[in-house]
């Protein structure tokens, strides 16, 4: 995994852990978020670090020219749409995409790197079927 950022704000850091074309021909690009030693230590100091906090996973997906996101578009994907205009983290600058993650209260930061590059391909799938 590439590290692009340590977000000084919340103390995480931020790795590219792949980028691709999906099937469809969208582009797409999965992050690893992690707590840095700094945080966990506070976290755990505080007695606030517990079997719910983890690192966690983010996937996203170019949206195609055009597609304008609407809540209405019903897109499945884990967790649901999390992040819906702008650009993430590593991605070219002045770009949109669309995106979800993988840091919610029944995550266990276990899901593998493959069961979240399948979840941007179905979204991928999902964003040009719903293209306006």
């Amino acid at each position: 995994m590439k590290k692009v950022e340590t977000t000084t704000k919340t103390n995480r850091d931020v790795f590219i852990a792949d980028e691709w074309e999906t099937r469809v021909g969208l582009k797409a690009m999965v992050l690893r978020i992690k707590y840095t030693e700094k945080l966990k230590k506070y976290l755990k100091e505080k007695g606030l670090w517990d079997e719910f906090t983890h690192d966690w996973w983010t996937g996203y997906v170019k949206k195609p020219d055009g597609y304008k996101y609407d809540p209405s578009d019903n897109l499945e994907v884990h967790g649901g749409v999390t992040f819906t205009d702008g650009t993430p983290i590593g991605a070219e600058e002045n770009t949109n995409w669309i995106g979800f993650d993988l840091n919610h209260y029944s995550d266990t930061g276990n899901e593998s790197l493959e069961y979240v590059k399948e979840e941007c391909e179905r979204l991928a799938e999902q964003l040009l079927t719903n293209k306006k």
